[in-house]
């Protein structure tokens, strides 16, 4: 039998406002429209970047093998052709992973940039892509030893993901404490969790691919960016090189669950090496050491450069958003 408003029922039983495909497709224009606002006002260097990434991708898939050989990593052929430690940054070889170090470049490298200036984030992304690249030679080098491959040794690697990863580690130096939300209604996410998340995204992203230079160029980025802020990076409101403060000591890369056991293990180790100068010595990257006013004055302005640069990105967005109907 026939249910005489049957008709009408399944009218107004149609998808509402509040309804998950509504809400799926809020969320889609909500990141339309903040990658193109992330783009729109990203500084020059970053947005040439993005422009060489793209542009080198796709040279790579008409030139095939003549460019890759050249400008790609090739363990087997660092020596002489040093220049691949660099190159290989702007060869994208997935466009996965184009897309995710894409979104990753305009994200941290236009909050970055302004805050660094383009010459210290040049010199910081050239410093630890030789580095990241370098140490993945010599992990398929040690993986040829070890296996007995040769095609280890005549494969190309090439990526932003090193310097993504570095980015994201400025990230949590500049403004730890700082979130990010896909939406306003979502879960924020600190910026100090970003490497690691970056970090566990590459290795699920080396075992999709079946091949695993993601997640070393993860790894080898981290590190090397840490290695750099902590000792090298020059900052202009101070003397000093490098960051000292607590909050980027080597142990806050791991997760916060574990850090306690890790810095309970290394002062076991190090004082059983005998020696508190010895013991001090080899723990005040890992252990906690005392308040640096001037690390946490400087750590402080950048957070709040930071916050001002987002603050302005939101608005430029709101302000490139369409009014509402007002009939509606």
């Amino acid at each position: 039998q026939k249910h005489p408003g049957g008709m009408a029922d399944m009218e107004s039983a149609g998808p509402s406002p509040g309804g998950i495909g509504a809400r799926a497709g809020a969320a889609v224009v909500g990141l339309r429209r903040s990658a193109f606002a992330a783009v729109a006002s990203s500084p020059p260097v970053t947005r040439g970047l993005a422009c060489a990434l793209v542009f080198c991708f796709f040279l790579q898939l008409l030139l095939g093998d003549a460019f890759r050989k050249q400008f790609s990593l090739v363990p087997a052929k660092v020596i002489p052709k040093l220049w691949m430690l660099l190159t290989a940054a702007i060869v994208e070889l997935n466009p996965l992973t184009l897309l995710v170090n894409l979104a990753v470049l305009f994200f941290a490298g236009g909050a970055l940039e302004p805050l660094w200036g383009w010459k210290e984030l040049l010199k910081f992304l050239c410093m630890i892509n030789v580095a990241g690249f370098f140490l993945l030679t010599a992990t398929y080098v040690v993986a040829f030893v070890a296996l007995r491959n040769v095609l280890v040794l005549y494969s190309h690697f090439g990526g932003f993901t090193v310097s993504a990863a570095g980015l994201l580690l400025g990230l949590k130096q500049a403004a730890p404490e700082e979130e990010v939300r896909p939406n306003p209604q979502s879960q924020g996410l600190r910026y100090k969790y970003l490497p690691l998340v970056f970090l566990a995204s590459s290795l699920v992203l080396t075992g999709v691919l079946e091949e695993g230079s993601p997640f070393f160029m993860a790894l080898y980025g981290t590190l090397a960016s840490w290695f750099y802020i902590r000792r090298f990076q020059r900052r202009p409101d101070a003397s000093a090189l490098g960051d000292q403060s607590e909050s980027m000591r080597l142990v806050t890369l791991l997760p916060e669950a574990v850090q306690p056991t890790i810095e309970t293990m290394a002062k076991s180790i190090f004082s059983k090496r005998g020696g508190a100068q010895q013991g001090g010595a080899g723990q005040k990257d890992l252990l906690p050491v005392s308040n640096n006013p001037e690390a946490n004055r400087r750590r402080e302005r950048g957070a709040a450069a930071l916050e001002k640069r987002l603050e302005t990105m939101a608005k430029k967005e709101e302000s490139s958003s369409p009014a509402p109907d007002a009939d509606a």
